[in-house]
């Protein structure tokens, strides 16, 4: 299961900086929307790595809008969740559970935390 943050600004890779700090060198990529990084997006979720967790810096933002358009486009609805709402305490208990978890688990995990104004993409009715 891959990881990766996604974010409007430069929120994404800050946290991947934070990241480094306790891990030399994490298995999370990091994508700034606005930068002109769909295209390294969409290569990413291309690539036939298995499942995907994809924590996006808010609902309803650019980075959150088209993540999830390029997730219809790409048919990977089911192979990737995403989770707005990111923060670093999120993101670095996410990179504990990654190997520890299936994907079905840490769903499960995070619908549960739904009512703490997380959203979790798609919703189980989308699927």
């Amino acid at each position: 299961m891959h990881i990766l943050l996604v974010s409007d600004g430069n929120r994404s890779k800050q946290l991947l900086n934070s990241m480094k700090r306790y891990f030399s060198t994490p298995d999370i990529r990091a994508v700034n929307i606005l930068a002109g990084e769909k295209e390294a997006l969409r290569q990413y979720l291309s690539e036939p790595a298995g499942h995907c967790v994809i924590l996006c810096d808010s609902f309803e933002s650019s980075a959150f809008k088209e993540t999830s358009a390029m997730l219809r486009q790409l048919h990977l609805k089911t192979q990737a969740m995403m989770i707005s709402g990111m923060d670093f305490l999120m993101l670095f208990k996410l990179y504990g559970l990654v190997d520890c978890v299936d994907f079905i688990l840490l769903r499960t995990i995070y619908e549960s935390a739904a009512k703490n104004n997380i959203k979790i993409y798609p919703e189980k009715d989308d699927e």
